[in-house]
């Protein structure tokens, strides 16, 4: 699931997290056989990756938030071609995502605009197409193709006041768009979504806030062949569910949900030091206040091979990132890390592309050649 923090005040910065159960052993992932990003050089320089592709040739393209644009590199790391520029016009971008590459032919999302972009590898565009007559005027998130040719969707998560001040949890819709991204998306299903938090101390709008509630269940969503996979992180199963909307399996997963309170207080005291801005300062005291149910996980991820690889709660702050990878059938094949700081971004069998962050916050991205056992 895409975030979408609309009134959020900023609260998702990086989160310490629990220690492992005793007598799992998460072992580090290989180191990568390439690394690409170079601080101060302009092609070479990332700030916010938020997709990453293996090409068949072995080349890889990038989506990163800061460059509005889809850049190529060679299998040895070097700039060959860049798709796209920051604008609205054709094969232009305000935010790119790669949501799906075929062979010599990538599809971008533009979550600013909503809209789909076609280009082939040698840099031809082959179209755009708007999402917003399919959503009839709402919006949505491109969260993946399902092996028919058809888009799944979700709904985005926008914290407000309408419910009133506390916390709530709004609710994800998962989708279905036609192939050629118009018509009218097909619903096919309701979950809770993000737990939100709504601070209104008196009547005083001007101190009114909300944004997510940090270290409480969200729900993610991930589309594997021509199926639909939904996760609460607030529950330790997954739905696995058909085009139709259907559950066709529930995953339960062999984890139990940390505690996090000591990490909440952390976190409070960051975020504390770190604002000059009184109303923040308010919500976020009143945010760590409130009580929330136990969340089991932060992240979901499909690899091309259908393992789900869950991303769990770090040991400490400074800790290794830590995987529970999961088989087809649910059960684990493999317990793996990457250094504090990383996450995985995308898994195409054997290849693993890892996102590395240094201390200025610029980002690097690895290849990684691993096999689950």
């Amino acid at each position: 699931m895409k975030i979408n923090l609309a009134l959020s005040i900023g609260l998702l910065g990086f989160l310490p997290n629990a220690a492992p159960a005793q007598g799992e052993d998460y072992r580090p992932l290989p180191k990568p056989l390439l690394v690409i990003g170079t601080e101060g050089q302009t092609d070479y320089e990332f700030l916010g990756i938020n997709a990453a592709y293996r090409l068949p040739d072995g080349s890889i393209v990038v989506a990163d938030r800061q460059t509005s644009a889809l850049r190529i590199f060679d299998s040895a790391g070097r700039l060959v071609r860049t798709l796209g520029r920051k604008g609205e016009g054709p094969g232009e971008f305000q935010i790119a995502s790669v949501v799906s590459v075929a062979g010599d032919t990538i599809v971008a999302f533009d979550f600013a605009i909503f809209r789909l972009t076609t280009y082939k590898t040698d840099g031809t565009l082959l179209g755009t197409q708007p999402l917003l007559n399919a959503l009839e005027g709402g919006r949505a998130y491109i969260e993946g193709r399902l092996q028919s040719g058809h888009w799944a969707v979700s709904t985005p998560h926008s914290p407000g006041w309408s419910h009133g001040p506390g916390v709530y949890r709004d609710t994800l819709r998962v989708g279905i768009v036609d192939r050629s991204g118009t018509g009218k998306v097909r619903w096919v299903g309701g979950y809770p979504g993000a737990t939100l938090f709504a601070y209104m101390p008196g009547e005083n709008k001007r101190l009114w806030a909300a944004g997510w509630l940090f270290y409480a269940p969200t729900s993610l969503v991930e589309v594997t062949g021509d199926s639909i996979l939904v996760g609460d992180t607030g529950r330790p199963e997954l739905l696995l569910l058909r085009s139709d909307g259907q559950v066709a399996r529930r995953i339960p997963l062999p984890i139990s949900a940390p505690d996090l309170r000591a990490y909440r207080t952390a976190e409070r005291d960051k975020r504390l030091a770190e604002s000059k801005d009184e109303r923040e300062k308010g919500y976020i005291q009143a945010a760590h206040n409130v009580p929330r149910p136990p969340t089991y996980y932060k992240g979901l991820l499909v690899s091309s091979t259908g393992e789900l690889w869950i991303n769990l709660y770090e040991e400490s702050f400074g800790a290794p990132v830590r995987y529970l990878v999961l088989g087809r059938n649910g059960k684990p094949r493999a317990r793996v890390s990457v250094p504090a700081g990383s996450r995985v971004i995308n898994i195409q069998t054997p290849w693993v592309l890892v996102v590395q962050k240094d201390e200025n916050d610029i980002e690097r991205l690895g290849l990684v050649r691993w096999t689950p056992p």
